[in-house]
């Protein structure tokens, strides 16, 4: 008796899976791994704002033409019990990324179980690629960001699962509504949910509850941008051409050695550098400045905007339209609502910076629309599983080089934060010391606030000892401190001001005490790496031979 042959194992939606689970894995660590625990950029401004204005109105007030109700209120509560440390807004934000991806797994169940598997990882990449950085490893970013991913995903899962159901769009309006007030990118949650109605016909009774909602998400924006300035006439083309570069700049940071010569020669061996710069050099020569370029960006995303157009309309000739499918334009669409906001509110600033077109800051908001394309070709009815997996394998493999250098990119922005805001504890701060995102005026104006209220760094048990002269039994000198070098300095704050930088092998991950030789407290330094080195700022000059580093017992 001949025994059939026995299954092949399911090796290659294993992979994928398995590919997927990194990606969120490898996400979720950058998030609390990378984040800074102090202010960075804009939360030095927001804080002076909950200092200043008493509460509920600290949590309502609009900035930079977003109204971040919910996010402000975690914030308040941070700052209000936890010195505003940053866990809280790291924790949630990770939980929510989580429910996200969940909810939205949920919406791909009526596809085929090796459709489905190739997927996820279309999904993973597009939330936790470490290209989406710069809002990943910020709690202060991800929480809005996430939450609103949240809020979109229940919104469109209650549209598909109660189709004719005026509650269900009351909901997913509602959904819209606070994702207005969780960032002003939120309101693209309405289109995508009118969108969404519109291919599965939805009966009048849905309309109303939806047009209702995106009419006040028009005005929670109008009333954020009170103050904004208007942009210099309509200019149709030259708006498509800045929407279309925006939509095309995941791939300019997919590809940056392959744009931009200065990054092909930073790559790490001659084997890649050397054939990098052969393209990157005529690129440049060509159309300019990776970031402010007009190509390959916007042929990038006129790509992807012919695409969407295409797949919605023949969607909408399915008269049973695939719910998973529905769900994947839902999500496109929104990619897409983001980018016609953003370039709506800030026409004219991104005349005068084209470069902020492509910003790091923007591609998580124009991945989804990506993503939403991505899950859509897979999803099609009738989709062999063997193209779906070649799409996703292939993603799963071309998107890990951008992490190496995008990663790279939030550690350095980590550095940033946290000696800057270790220099405001001590009061001493180059003033040359590059502060990137962070406006000088913003940071003078939050840390005598934060000093009185004892709050972010004036919390931490090193700053409160700054000046003091230690006995013996509180603190512990650290031996092996190699190339200690103490350079004075231009005080950004009053007074003098020295830096030091050293190599301490096996330095602990914290916060250091640089102790003069009367025993006196007079600076703080921190682990920076690359290696072993640290770095840190004195309150005044003093001679590398008379400084010893420690650590409070």
């Amino acid at each position: 008796m001949t025994l059939p042959p026995a299954p092949r194992p399911p090796f290659v939606p294993a992979l994928l899976r398995a590919g997927a689970v990194a990606y969120v894995l490898a996400g979720l660590w950058l998030m609390v791994a990378a984040a800074p625990r102090v202010p960075y950029a804009d939360p030095w401004r927001f804080l002076v704002g909950f200092l200043d204005t008493p509460f509920p109105a600290s949590a309502l007030a609009a900035d930079n033409g977003h109204r971040e109700v919910l996010p402000n209120l975690v914030r308040i509560a941070e700052l209000r019990w936890f010195d505003y440390d940053q866990t809280l807004q790291i924790g949630l934000a990770a939980l929510l990324a989580v429910v996200a991806l969940g909810l939205a797994v949920r919406r791909l169940r009526p596809a085929p179980v090796a459709v489905r598997a190739a997927a996820l990882p279309l999904l993973a990449i597009g939330m936790f690629w470490f290209g989406n950085e710069r809002k990943l490893a910020h709690g202060n970013e991800a929480l809005p960001l996430f939450l609103v991913q949240t809020l979109l995903a229940l919104g469109l899962g209650a549209l598909l699962a109660r189709r004719r159901s005026a509650p269900a769009a009351w909901f997913a309006g509602g959904c819209g509504i606070a994702a207005t007030m969780t960032f002003g990118a939120g309101a693209a949650c309405l289109p995508a949910f009118v969108v969404v109605a519109w291919l599965l016909r939805a009966p009048w009774r849905q309309w109303l509850p939806l047009l209702v909602s995106a009419a006040l998400a028009a005005a929670l924006l109008l009333l954020g941008n009170a103050g904004a300035e208007p942009a210099a006439g309509f200019a149709p083309l030259d708006r498509l051409d800045q929407l279309l570069r925006w939509l095309g700049a995941p791939f300019v940071w997919l590809l940056h050695p392959l744009l931009a010569s200065d990054h092909a020669a930073r790559l790490p061996t001659d084997l890649l550098s050397a054939p990098a710069l052969l393209v990157a050099q005529p690129v440049e020569a060509a159309f300019g400045p990776s970031l402010g370029a007009r190509w390959p960006a916007a042929a990038f995303g006129l790509l992807a905007l012919l695409r969407l157009v295409w797949s919605t309309c023949c969607h909408r000739r399915d008269h049973d339209p695939a719910p998973q499918r529905t769900f994947a334009l839902g999500l496109a669409w929104f990619g897409l609502g983001v980018g016609g906001l953003v370039v709506a509110a800030r026409f004219h600033y991104f005349q005068q910076h084209p470069e902020q077109l492509t910003t790091a800051r923007y591609v998580p908001w124009s991945m989804l629309l990506w993503t939403g394309l991505g899950l859509d070709f897979v999803l099609q009815p009738g989709r062999r599983a063997r193209t779906a997996n070649v799409l996703a394998l292939a993603c799963l493999v071309a998107f890990v080089p951008s992490s190496w250098w995008t990663g790279r990119a939030a550690w350095k922005r980590w550095r940033t934060a946290e000696l800057t805001a270790l220099g405001a504890a001590v009061g001493a701060l180059d003033r040359d010391f590059p502060l990137v995102e962070t406006r000088e005026l913003d940071l003078l104006a939050a840390v005598p606030r934060l000093q009185a209220r004892g709050a972010v760094m004036f919390a931490w048990p090193e700053t409160k000892v700054l000046g003091e002269r230690l006995p013996p039994e509180r603190w512990q000198q650290l031996d092996h401190v190699d190339d200690l070098v103490v350079r004075a300095t231009t005080n950004l704050f009053a007074g003098p001001c020295a830096a030091a930088t050293f190599v301490l092998p096996g330095a602990p991950i914290g916060r250091l005490l640089l102790v003069d030789g009367d025993d006196v407290v007079v600076g703080l330094a921190m682990h920076c790496g690359p290696g072993h080195t640290c770095a840190g700022w004195l309150r005044r000059e003093v001679p590398a031979a008379a400084l010893r580093v420690g650590v409070l017992r």
